[in-house]
């Protein structure tokens, strides 16, 4: 009878590691990882000579192509070479630097080809050792054992490591455009943006950079780092009495904690003699600390904002935007704080916090956010309570809530940091404008174009109110309202001794506010024209009968509060009227939407048939010239043919947005649909592009301009990441929970499916079939991005 039993796996799981989804880029970044520990390991080696890290797509006589990763490292061992390739293997490196060559390189590799090889040789070695890894031939064997040779030495590099990985046919694919391989050095460049670069402006210190002695090269162009695009340090705003700065520095070090170096539990009681989670000895004491920056980009943007997270220079968490969103602990109810301007949510707040004492997934794709350390460090970056203060009695003073009080707003001017031209912000050309500063012209290097854009508005505001004969205006030359005081209002009588004096920054900005004069009609219509959004299904052009005549009606959808002429508060307002031009605005976040389900088109339409009839004086009632208004507009039509190019231009409109994600990395995207799906494109592409081969048309990712709804909604479901954030879809994925993430990604794939069904079932075209499809269609219209709506 056995006493033992061999629990060896089995090679498969080599094989296995493969379906584990990384980018190409994540995979060459494991690699490259592990070359930029030789740093680490040697740092005096490279003072007079840089590490270098080259990758290069190679073809053999036979036609195969490999991707090569080579380095002038200090090179391994045979102990050395093994421990690294063993998978699962937990090494000082695993927790004390940047690489994870077992698991983290078996990952990678795995997902790149079937068979790599790895040379490396020391300085003082003779030869080089190589390790050939075939994942065919493992299972084969049902052995783990691999193979050790004894090479020549490379004349040109008498020490190092070089990995050479026989690439998968799509990967072959995808690192043999040169438009991908600039996309992967456009990632490197931001992952390892801290560790490439020495300073960024505005920033000062540490925080800036530090460049270590290295370059990465791909395929001969070097990797250049990423800047944020950040105001100045030395940039500051007043809020509520105090002066903040447009970037806060945190550096927060922790109580000193002894770490396993075999299962990396650490004891936060510090000073075992073995680790109490697995029994090891192998303990070492490691510092704790949290530091970096926040700070305000110097445009807005719907994704690109949030907080980079770092671990050992590396970046783990990009544009992070969880840290936004607060829990509250006695419902448990999560609520996203910031951003909640327009337009379109549109976020600045960014930074760079290192967190090397945190653990991360094998993926290095996340940390390890039930691990304690992650959760003290959120605590320190944005504090325990929620961003918005909403009592009294309990400040948050972190450095985000700090940030988030003086910056939440976007309102041009030097008030909010914010360029604008005198009339309203300028975001589109502030975008502009950075991607000018990402290609390194000098002149945008600096926030000077920005800062004078934002000082002019202010100007120019103070300049048409003297002009309009406004009398004194209470702002300075530079902008900034000088009429706010500082003083502490303190509440008397009864009230004050019950409740005790009121919070002098709540007071102040009570304050602030009642002193604020009202915004006059036009600057109330010129703010709605700049967040809003032009309602293309219900403006247009309409002949009306009985005499009225041709009326061109614009209507605009803005969530901020309306007023009418004379101070009401209203959903819908009348705009300018210039002859038989007329504007309607609309505010969709009103209660009377929200809360009571009447719908946003009724309501415009009927402000409109009334604007009409004052200016018509034809005497024909509004409900008439609704009725005239309503017969024109096409697309509230509720016939079947209709509704199905509503459907359809919906659809054309998502595969138009997916091809760009998906022509990235075709491959993946075509392997994620059903041979249902493949067959059914086929089909559709042999009909509309016969003279196409179809394989070019797969290669290209061309063929999602094909794909029904229920295949464009299984791409989603298969790499939501992909297409949310903006890309495809306005919803941010990252500072969601996983259920969060399930619940948004199934409303949107539902309702393609839903679309899906309805164009592909004749049968459905009863009242309740339509009435359900253009339930889908709202929904997924609201979801889309739109370029109208500022979003990127």
């Amino acid at each position: 009878m056995k006493s033992e039993i061999d629990v060896t796996p089995t090679p498969r799981l080599l094989a296995v590691l493969g379906d584990i989804p990384l980018h190409p880029w994540q995979c060459l970044a494991e690699l490259i990882d592990n070359s930029l520990d030789e740093i680490s390991r040697g740092p005096d080696v490279f003072t007079s000579a840089p590490l270098r890290v080259t990758v290069s797509i190679e073809t053999d006589q036979r036609g195969v192509k490999s991707l090569v990763v080579s380095d002038n490292g200090l090179g391994m061992s045979v102990d050395n070479l093994e421990t690294a390739l063993k998978a699962g293997s937990t090494t000082k490196a695993r927790y004390g630097t940047l690489g994870l060559f077992g698991m983290g390189f078996n990952i990678a590799t795995a997902r790149l080809g079937s068979t790599t090889t790895v040379t490396t040789a020391r300085k003082e070695d003779p030869v080089a050792i190589q390790a050939v890894i075939d994942f065919a031939s493992l299972q084969r064997r049902e052995s783990f054992k691999v193979p050790i040779s004894r090479v020549a030495k490379s004349p040109d590099r008498p020490h190092g490591t070089t990995v050479c990985i026989a690439l998968k046919r799509e990967l072959a694919d995808f690192f043999s455009s040169p438009k991908n391989l600039q996309t992967v050095r456009n990632q490197l460049g931001d992952v390892y943006s801290y560790m490439l670069r020495s300073a960024v402006p505005g920033l000062s210190g540490r925080s800036a950079g530090q460049k270590i002695p290295a370059d990465i090269l791909v395929q001969g162009e070097t990797v250049q780092p990423k800047y944020p695009c950040i105001w100045s340090d030395k940039r500051t705003v007043a809020c509520f009495g105090q002066t903040v700065e447009a970037v806060q520095y945190l550096d927060q070090t922790l109580t000193e904690a002894t770490a396993c170096l075999s299962c990396g539990y650490w004891d936060k009681t510090n000073g075992p003699t073995e680790c109490e989670e697995c029994g090891s000895n192998a303990l070492e004491l490691r510092v704790r600390r949290v530091w970096g920056w926040i700070g305000i980009q110097r445009y807005i943007d719907s994704a690109h904002f949030g907080i980079d997270v770092l671990r050992f220079g590396r970046k783990i968490l990009k544009q992070d935007k969880s840290i936004f969103a607060y829990q509250d602990p006695d419902t448990l109810q999560i609520d996203i704080e910031y951003p909640i301007e327009m337009p379109a949510n549109q976020g600045r707040i960014v930074g760079e916090i290192h967190l090397d004492h945190v653990p991360v997934t094998y993926q290095k794709n996340d940390f390890d956010r039930q691990h304690r350390d992650w959760q003290k460090a959120v605590e320190l970056i944005r504090g325990s309570g929620p961003l918005k203060q909403r009592s009294a009695t309990v400040l948050n003073t972190s450095k985000l809530a700090t940030l988030f009080s003086a910056f939440r707003r976007n309102d041009p001017g030097l008030r909010y940091l914010t360029a604008g031209d005198g009339r309203t912000a300028i975001h589109g050309k502030t975008k502009e404008w950075a991607t000018y500063f990402d290609k390194g012209v000098p002149s945008f290097q600096d926030d000077t174009e920005w800062y004078e854009a934002a000082v002019r508005h202010g100007q120019a505001k103070v300049d048409q109110a003297q002009s309009a004969g406004a009398g004194e205006v209470a702002t300075s030359s530079t902008g900034v309202s000088n009429s706010v005081s500082t003083d502490v209002v303190l509440p008397v009588g009864a009230v004050a001794r019950l409740l005790g004096p009121r919070h002098p920054e709540r007071a102040t900005q009570e304050t602030a506010e009642k002193q604020q004069p009202p915004k006059s009609r036009e600057e109330l219509l010129t703010q709605a024209r700049a967040v809003g959004k032009l309602r293309r299904d219900l403006s247009g052009e309409f002949l009306l009968k009985y005499g009225i005549g041709a009326w061109k009606l614009t209507v605009v959808e803005a969530s901020i509060d309306l007023v009418t002429a004379n101070g009401q508060s209203s959903a819908v307002i009348p705009g300018a009227v210039k002859g038989n031009d007329i504007e309607v605005f609309v505010n969709p976040n009103h209660s009377v939407f929200r809360e009571f389900g009447q719908h946003v088109r009724e309501m415009c339409i009927m402000q409109a048939a009334e604007v009409i009839r004052e200016m018509s004086n034809k005497g024909v009632a509004t409900p008439v010239i609704y009725a005239e208004i309503i017969c024109q507009i096409e697309d509230i039509r509720m016939t079947p043919p209709a509704i199905i190019e509503r459907l359809n231009r919906a659809l054309s409109r998502i595969r138009e947005l997916m091809f760009v994600p998906v022509s990235a990395a075709p491959q993946p995207s075509w392997e994620a649909l059903s041979t249902l799906d493949k067959q059914n494109i086929e089909e559709m592409a042999a009909v509309s592009r016969a003279n196409v081969p179809f394989a070019e048309i797969v290669d290209s990712g061309d063929f999602v301009h094909h794909a029904s709804g229920s295949a464009l909604a299984r791409l989603v479901r298969s790499a939501p990441l992909e297409f949310f954030e903006g890309k495809v879809f306005k919803p941010a994925l990252r500072c969601r929970n996983a259920a969060g993430r399930d619940r948004i990604v199934g409303k949107v794939t539902r309702c393609m499916d839903g679309i899906s069904e309805f164009l592909e079932d004749q049968m459905m075209r009863q009242p309740d079939d339509i009435s359900l499809a253009l339930i889908n269609l709202e929904t997924l219209e609201s979801q889309v991005r739109s370029d109208e709506y500022g979003d990127s």
